[in-house]
């Protein structure tokens, strides 16, 4: 089954982030896939939308006990490799 881009994404319009979310606004553009399939390359970078995208941003104390997991690792290899 042939997959088709119905639009592009712009350059993002804004940026915001806190110390919880990060936050991206951006255009929605006719893609060329889309226009070819309407027959009318004028269409191609039309902006038919705008997109609003949003994350949680993890708190830094929830990526220390991942931090110290990857540590042990490449300590429990290092000891490994010299043995």
């Amino acid at each position: 089954m042939a997959r088709l881009c119905l639009v592009s994404v712009g350059i993002s319009s804004a940026l915001s982030a806190t110390t919880s979310l990060l936050e991206i606004a951006a255009d929605l553009l006719v893609s060329p896939e889309l226009a070819g399939v309407l027959q009318n390359s004028e269409l191609i970078g039309m902006d038919v939308g705008d997109a609003l995208a949003q994350g949680r941003v993890p708190a830094p104390a929830t990526l220390a006990p991942v931090g110290l997991e990857l540590a042990g690792i490449g300590a429990i290899r290092r000891k490994k490799a010299c043995a």
